[in-house]
């Protein structure tokens, strides 16, 4: 497990399940040594999701659940980026988060309330 830096961008390399993971995490050191410790306090705990995984629900940031849009106040470091997966409630019902790269669908295991 090891942190490192590419021109600008800092970037974590570990290992989980036999796997060799390297992810950007942004512009400093700290934030890719946290974001490391994060991870290795997560794969000891086994709780490590790469792919089946996602974040916490969003919902109290969004002012207006009505409408269709959602502005994230958070800021990606430069080179660095987000990736959000959507799921919404329609007439049948919650929808999903798409599938993982082994191509299951990834399902809703917690409703936002």
């Amino acid at each position: 497990m090891s942190v490192y830096r590419r021109g600008k961008v800092w970037w974590i390399d570990f290992v989980v399940d036999g796997k060799r993971v390297r992810k950007p995490v942004g512009g400093s050191k700290k934030k890719a040594t946290d974001a490391l410790d994060r991870i290795k306090g997560k794969i000891a705990s086994d709780d490590y999701k790469p792919d089946d995984g996602y974040g916490d629900c969003q919902n109290h940031l969004d002012s207006d659940l009505t409408d269709t849009m959602y502005v994230d106040p958070e800021i990606p470091d430069p080179q660095a980026g987000f990736t959000y997966l959507v799921a919404f409630v329609d007439g049948s019902g919650p929808t999903g988060l798409g599938n993982t790269a082994a191509g299951l669908p990834r399902v809703v295991t917690m409703v936002c309330p």
